[in-house]
């Protein structure tokens, strides 16, 4: 059952900016066109079509227009690369209703469950959500919903729904699943919605550092905002993401490449776990919050350190200097 990503895909693909700074983007080449209602055939489709849906706009998916409609838009903010949260109703916890969507790709077709309904077709693609009875925990404030929309194109949608107690999340799901479905077809690009910021890691593909290692993974190992690769005989998980200011920042200084600082976020296992800033903040600090604004940043994982560090350096040097 996939729930891990939920995409989005361009007919055309999208020109779209990959950042060099917040002001100024050079320009992602346009790829060949796909279609929505077919599979790709063969690998370098299925990368053609990745590479499309990370030149989406997430937040451009359910618009401002469209969260109106269900309650008073608190806030919409861009959480991560692929993901757009907004916040309606209110801000206190178990009075809100929060709707987290996210982009993915994947080749495995959704499938239903025994909590989940019957797979059902919205145009070309196919709908999972889940039974309303099965969202609601004894005793807790709030209910919990997900639904899963994908093309044949190998595109997903996933859109998490949180309600107060006494609502019906998987009702609300169902309700925006079809405008956000169209919204996906159009892909939109970043930057289309006002809360989606332009970051160095718009449309940025975390796989393209195999190339500066001289070395490749299979397919299947490429993901939207993550590449898993061998190097020096050390496996290395990349990963592209958003974080807090303290998260960010939370580690051991390690090296400064570029201008940009990695930091030893290292755990109590055998597991090294490290990032890189790689380029400015952005957004506005939540008073409510320590985390601080968001930066955009590279995390690695690998158990061996020295490679670690070797393949953090390269990862900075791909990003305009600070």
């Amino acid at each position: 059952m996939l729930r891990r990503f939920v995409t989005a895909f361009a007919a055309v693909l999208v020109v779209l900016a990959v950042a060099a700074c917040q002001d100024e983007l050079p320009t992602v080449p346009a790829g060949p066109a796909i279609s929505w209602s077919t599979a790709p055939t063969s690998d370098e489709g299925y990368l053609a079509v990745m590479a499309a849906v990370r030149t989406i706009d997430p937040c451009a998916i359910i618009p401002r227009k469209e969260l109106t409609a269900i309650g008073t838009v608190v806030k919409v903010e861009a959480r991560s690369t692929d993901t757009c949260e907004a916040t309606l109703g209110s801000a206190e916890f178990g009075k809100s209703t929060i709707l987290r969507w996210s982009l993915g790709v994947s080749r495995d077709p959704v499938e239903g469950s025994d909590t989940m309904e019957p797979p059902a077709r919205i145009g070309h693609a196919t709908m999972v959500v889940d039974r309303e009875a099965d969202a609601a925990e004894q005793g807790s404030m709030t209910r919990t919903c997900m639904a899963i929309g994908q093309f044949p194109a190998t595109v997903l949608l996933n859109v998490n729904v949180v309600t107060p107690a006494d609502q019906l999340p998987c009702a609300l799901a169902k309700k925006v699943m079809p405008n956000a479905l169209d919204a996906l077809r159009t892909a939109p690009a970043a930057g289309t919605s006002p809360d989606t910021p332009k970051t160095v890691l718009s449309g940025a593909d975390p796989c393209e550092i195999l190339d500066s290692l001289g070395t490749t993974t299979p397919t299947s190992k490429h993901y939207l905002f993550g590449c898993v690769f061998q190097y020096k005989g050390s496996d290395i998980d990349l990963q592209y993401a958003y974080e807090g200011e303290l998260i960010a920042t939370g580690g051991t200084p390690l090296v400064e490449v570029n201008g940009h600082r990695g930091y030893d976020r290292r755990s109590t296992t055998e597991t090294y776990w490290y990032s890189v800033v790689v380029g400015p903040a952005f957004g506005t600090a939540d008073p409510k919050t320590t985390m601080g604004r968001q930066l955009p940043v590279a995390r690695l994982m690998g158990r061996d350190p020295e490679v670690l560090q070797e393949v953090l350096r390269h990862v900075a040097e791909l990003f305009p200097a600070s």
